[in-house]
């Protein structure tokens, strides 16, 4: 028998909300009356945009899916202590942020509470919130409510596929302390990069950012969570471009960055993608990058003078070009109008050169945080022998070079290699090695042959590979420490070492996205 719908398109009702999604909607349930004045957990389920756990709101439904229905917030009749006005004009239309109408506070207990989750529904581990002495299980973070995947679902169908839980974890084992999220003092204006979509509107060229899903563009002209000085190479970038004659490859009602452009395949005067912008924070170097579809862009020595007129200060120009078939943003070939091809930041008493379009963590001052917690418990006194895997730019691999006897560090992109070999050249750094490969590959070869003490894991979201896994068993490497970026990832993997042999002593949620809904972990793991 189908489950009744009770709500439809366009259909209004009162709900109370319990949770909130990663993606920061609000989770009530309504009964099949269509209403609910209390947070009814056993009725049909809306996600309701720009709602808050414990509020009780009007909403809109907007869309009915089977088994679930979202809805936008019509009016708040009982807010919540956290709520704050955004201060973000655009904010629920952009896609860029989901939490600006919580408080800072609750933003932090919500990104613990997702840790805590998906390690108790896909780890199957207990978990105590450091100094609570409480057990997690069944609890929440204070104000934060039920966290849920965007569905609704456990997390464990949330990702890339369907998580695997291994088998023999469906019960809970073992009890892992966690703590508090490490946030900013600031959580604003800490973003060093930028890339935003440049679209022609009203006959002049506009900068935006696309909503969820990249289905719709959105203008704006000030972003609160960028560096200042990134906003104003934005608009000096516009208006250099108009007084050039330049075109945006699309106009405002256009699909998302990356669809096929009309002008890909025209003549005329070349066609501008997007204009992205970074900046150094322990240097104060800028950059400016001009995403375009060919090199012979009209008046290239003028853009690039009237920039620096408008931004005197300004480190490089740049331009990308971008060619059919490459991006989404970025094209391979980029050309020098104005100063070096790399700025250069020192972070954490390091040097590290920051190419157009090379990965670099966007939050400077969270990134070295991490970083130091990662080597804290590494546990390091010189004598260790370090493998980080998935080193990317050598980021983690220099900070941990310092307190180590050797590191080698492996990635399998060349480019962040050869990145990485040059930042540990400018350190004058001896001791760290990189390979280029597969960490799949790679890893249970290098274990087995040259016995580290500690292995340091940053894998991507889809989190490592099982044969990363179970070389890290085999081995019996003494200290793994695990820097992750999706919790659910993290939770399945967690479990996989810990059914080897592995306890978890501890993971530390790091808030390096703050009004987002994104949470960093670094987690420590030794042999029982």
């Amino acid at each position: 028998m189908d489950r009744i719908i009770p709500v439809s398109p366009g259909d209004e009702v009162d709900v109370v909300l319990h949770g909130v999604t990663q993606e920061g909607k609000g989770v009530g349930r309504i009964s099949a009356a269509g209403s609910s004045g209390r947070a009814d957990r056993g009725g049909f389920t809306l996600f309701v945009r720009g709602g808050l756990p414990g509020e009780r709101v009007r909403a809109r439904v907007t869309r009915v899916a089977r088994g679930y229905a979202d809805a936008e917030v019509v009016a708040v009749m009982e807010a919540s202590d956290a709520r704050v006005r955004p201060p973000c004009p655009v904010f629920g239309a952009c896609g860029g942020c989901q939490f600006q109408h919580g408080d800072y506070g609750w933003q932090l207990d919500v990104k613990r509470e997702r840790v805590r989750e998906a390690l108790e529904r896909i780890g199957r581990f207990r978990t105590v919130y450091e100094g609570s002495g409480d057990p997690g299980v069944g609890g929440s973070a204070k104000g934060s409510g039920e966290v849920m995947g965007s569905t609704g679902k456990s997390e464990e169908a949330v990702g890339e596929g369907r998580l695997l839980v291994p088998a023999g974890a469906h019960s809970p084992v073992d009890t892992v302390v966690i703590h508090s999220t490490l946030g900013m003092e600031s959580p604003w204006r800490y973003r060093n990069n930028i890339h935003m979509a440049v679209k022609n509107r009203g006959g002049r060229l506009a900068a935006g950012y696309y909503s969820s899903g990249g289905r719709r563009w959105v203008a704006t002209e000030d972003c609160p969570i960028a560096d200042k000085r990134l906003v104003a190479l934005i608009r000096a970038g516009l208006r250099a471009a108009e007084v050039c004659g330049w075109q945006a490859a699309e106009k405002a009602t256009h699909g998302p960055a990356g669809a096929r452009s009309h002008g890909e395949s025209t003549g005329g005067v070349g066609r501008l993608y997007h204009l992205a912008a970074r900046v150094a924070p322990g240097t104060g170097q800028t950059m400016l990058i001009a995403v375009v579809d060919r090199e012979q862009m009209p008046h290239l020595g003028e853009f690039s003078d009237r920039v620096r007129d408008a931004v005197p200060e300004v480190t490089s120009v740049i331009l990308n070009v971008r060619r059919r078939g490459e991006g989404p943003i970025y094209g391979r070939r980029s050309i020098a109008l104005y100063g070096p091809s790399r700025i250069v930041d020192r972070m954490g008493g390091l040097w590290f050169e920051i190419s157009p379009t090379s990965f670099y963590q966007v939050n400077s001052q969270q990134a070295e945080r991490m970083y130091r917690l990662a080597v804290e418990a590494a546990g390091l006194d010189g004598s260790q022998r370090v493998v980080d895997a998935y080193c990317g730019v050598g980021t983690l691999s220099l900070f941990l070079s310092r307190s180590a006897a050797w590191v080698t560090g492996i990635e399998v992109a060349r480019e962040a290699v050869a990145d990485a070999r040059r930042n540990a050249r400018m350190n004058r750094i001896g001791n760290a090695r990189f390979q280029v490969g597969a960490v799949e590959e790679i890893l249970p070869r290098l274990v087995a042959d040259r016995q580290p003490d500690v292995v340091t894991l940053d894998p991507p979201r889809r989190g490592c590979r099982r044969e990363v896994l179970e070389a890290l068993i085999c081995s019996q490497v003494p200290r793994v420490v695990y820097v992750s970026c999706d919790p659910a990832t993290l939770a399945r993997d967690l479990r996989i070492l810990a059914g080897g042999g592995y306890q978890v002593r501890g993971v530390w949620p790091v808030d390096m996205f703050p009004q987002t809904g994104h949470v960093e972990s670094v987690a420590l793991l030794g042999l029982q």
